[in-house]
């Protein structure tokens, strides 16, 4: 229930496919329609959810006090058929008819691409529409033998595989990307100024000046390589970056946000 919570704290009115008040109940119906609630932030969860229940009786999907009966989609070998199931046919025909919406742009946080289902649905929906295009943020900073963390993808992980085999989606890592197919490592063009410093620590995190010895091992200069590290993939700075944008000029105490 994170989602839920910080969204009730923060007061912010969302939908996520129930109706009702007693015993809230799935509303496919609503959920297939791009125009419901226009105004309200929408919470689909494709993989079900503790509260969910299937009442007997009444032959359809509830909410309500979570216990072991809850329903959830479990790595298995029946992940497939469950999903092709209610409420996560509704929800996955939602996020197919989005994605291929006009000029869509979907933004994937915490995903991997590790559910075959999913992944169908998503580069189908792609190869339908030639204006559509994702942009995956994917955490892959794992600690090494030094306890330093270091960057983990190459072109042989899965994730990377199926963005170099389709050039709508964009993969951002850590250290390294893959954009329009191809694969690269992270670099600025030129060195920044101190104003544009500001902005550009907002989403990535320039690497020390490396040392240039001579040959007899003196240091003459520190050069600048450019090279660096995309914070935007770890969600609380991905969240920072959202909120400058909505409130560039918004100071309090003196901080930037």
């Amino acid at each position: 229930y994170l989602f839920e919570i910080g969204l009730e704290h923060n007061c912010i009115p969302y939908y996520d496919g129930f109706t009702g008040s007693y015993q809230p109940f799935f509303n496919g119906e609503s959920v297939d329609d791009m125009s419901y609630l226009t105004t309200q932030t929408k919470l689909w969860k494709i993989h079900g959810s503790l509260g969910w229940h299937y009442d007997e009786d009444l032959k359809r999907i509830i909410r309500k006090d979570s216990n072991s009966e809850d329903m959830l989609i479990y790595p298995s070998t029946l992940k497939y058929d469950q999903s092709r199931k209610q409420p996560y046919t509704a929800l996955g025909d939602r996020l197919t008819n989005f994605i291929k919406q006009d000029d869509t742009v979907l933004i994937v946080c915490g995903y991997s691409f590790g559910d075959e289902h999913i992944n169908e649905r998503i580069t189908t929906a792609l190869s339908s529409n030639h204006f559509s295009h994702i942009y995956v943020l994917y955490y892959d900073l794992q600690k090494d033998e030094n306890n330093s963390k270091t960057g983990t993808l190459t072109t042989d992980s899965p994730i990377a595989k199926i963005a170099l085999a389709n050039s709508k989606i964009s993969l951002f890592s850590s250290r390294s990307a893959v954009i329009g197919g191809v694969f690269g490592y992270w670099k600025l063009k030129r060195e920044p100024n101190k104003d544009d410093s500001l902005n550009i620590d907002l989403y990535y995190d320039e690497d020390a000046y490396s040392n240039i010895d001579d040959e007899k091992g003196t240091e003459i200069e520190q050069k600048w390589t450019g090279e660096g590290e995309l914070v935007l993939i770890d969600f609380t700075r991905f969240v920072q970056f959202l909120k400058n944008m909505v409130f560039p000029n918004n100071t309090e105490a003196g901080k930037h946000e």
